[in-house]
Formats: C-alpha cells, sequence, structure tokens
C-alpha cells in the first residue's frame, strides 16, 4: 500500500486570523468526501459574479465600455485593451503552474473573459491552440486593473480552467489559484491552493498569497487525501 495521509481535519481561520481547529468525536469525524464537499461549498459562497462574461469566438471582442483585440496569431502574443497594448509574452505567473512559476509565452488566444464592473477588473482566459501533448493541460488566467492598466497572471496544468474571483476578509477580492505541484514515482499527484488578494494600489510588480490560508489535495486517479487551513 502506498504511503498516503488519508485524511486531515479542516483548521479554520477567523478574521481575526486566529486558527481555530473544528472539534469532532469519533462517530461525527467527516469522510474527506463530506470534507471536500464542505470545502467546496464554502468557497461558492464566497463567489463574487461576473457583471459579464464572454466566450472568445473572435480576435475582436467588445466588454461593455472595452474594446479587445487579440494580437497573437502573427507575433508574440499581445492584447490591445482600448489602445493599452498588453504583452502577455513577457508576462510570468504569480503562482507556480508545474511545481515553479511559468512564463506565458506558451499562449496565443483568449478562451474567455470575464469584467467586474465593481471591481473595474477584466480577467482572461488564455491558451495555445494547436496544442500537443502535456501543452494541452496548460492555460493561463490574466487579472488586468482597467485603472491603472496593471496586470497579474496565474497558470494552471491540469487543474482546469476556472477563473474567479472571492469575497473574503479584507478590501479587495481575492483569487484562487490552483497549483499542480508535481507527481511522484508511486504516480501520486499535488495540488495546492492559495488565495491572492487582488490589490493593485501597492507599488509592488508581483502578489503574495494570503499568509496561513492554504490547502493541499492528493490525488490518485481519485481525491485520496486533503490538508486545508482555510476561512471559515
Amino acid at each position: 500500500m502506498k504511503n498516503i495521509l488519508w485524511l486531515m481535519p479542516f483548521v479554520l481561520v477567523g478574521c481575526s486570523g486566529l486558527k481555530q481547529k473544528k472539534q469532532l468525536s469519533a462517530d461525527s469525524y467527516p469522510t474527506l468526501k463530506q470534507q471536500s464537499d464542505l470545502f467546496e461549498q464554502g468557497l461558492l459562497s464566497r463567489l463574487i459574479p461576473a457583471t459579464t462574461e464572454i466566450d472568445v469566438e473572435r480576435d475582436t471582442v467588445l466588454v461593455d465600455k472595452f474594446s479587445i483585440v487579440n494580437l497573437g496569431r502573427e507575433m508574440p502574443f499581445q492584447v490591445l485593451i482600448n489602445g493599452d497594448t498588453l504583452k502577455i509574452y513577457e508576462m510570468q505567473t504569480e503562482n507556480k503552474v508545474f511545481g515553479s512559476r511559468d512564463t506565458v509565452s506558451y499562449a496565443n488566444m483568449m478562451s474567455k473573459i470575464k469584467y467586474y464592473k465593481e471591481y473595474e477588473l477584466l480577467l482572461f482566459g488564455l491558451y495555445f491552440y494547436p496544442c500537443t501533448g502535456m501543452g494541452c493541460g496548460v492555460n493561463y488566467q490574466v487579472i488586468y486593473d482597467t485603472n491603472s492598466q496593471k496586470s497579474f497572471v496565474f497558470g494552471r496544468f491540469r487543474t482546469g480552467d476556472d477563473m474567479e474571483l472571492y469575497d473574503y476578509a479584507g478590501a479587495f477580492p481575492y483569487y484562487l489559484s490552483k497549483s499542480f505541484m508535481g507527481r511522484n514515482a508511486q504516480g501520486i499527484d499535488t495540488v495546492d491552493y492559495e488565495l491572492y488578494p487582488v490589490d493593485f494600489t501597492k507599488e509592488k510588480n508581483t502578489l503574495q498569497p494570503f499568509e496561513g490560508v492554504h490547502a493541499r489535495f492528493i490525488y490518485e486517479d481519485t481525491l485520496k487525501a486533503m490538508d486545508a487551513v482555510w476561512f471559515p
């Protein structure tokens, strides 16, 4: 039998930052599926719906007051947003995509655009076409602040292509990253979840995940273990 940590209890982080471990009796101890379901339900309860969401089917897209043009087909990938050129090919992910941070020079197409009017944020889903091999499992998500014209990018490898904002503690929305941390010799995959406050007011060129809040999922075909320190 493979050595796997089969089950870990939730640790909840209150708004004060204090960690509160959920007390469970032996007969009420939740199953792994129950823990996973509770975790997903918690995420859904914090989900911020986009004002507008569009599946991209052409090179030029109008979203509210923004004209968005894909310039990536015949040159290094760039996106034009109301005249502002976003040089995708020069960007590097904030999170680890496949064990480490990744450049976005691989992408050349947009799949989806979301607009959050309350925060004046645009989110772009990116991928490469035509893809081959493991490259088909990679996609990227750009968060663009329409006021400052600053942007950050995240990446995924075999962890889905969703891009969502969440409402947690603080004045800013949060972005959920899902990082594929690798597969070991026994064929066991590790995926880490982290929350990043989308704060464009700072002078820093990178984002930092919310300290002390994380979740790790262990897969062997199906979910085999999870360890989460998360908001209640």
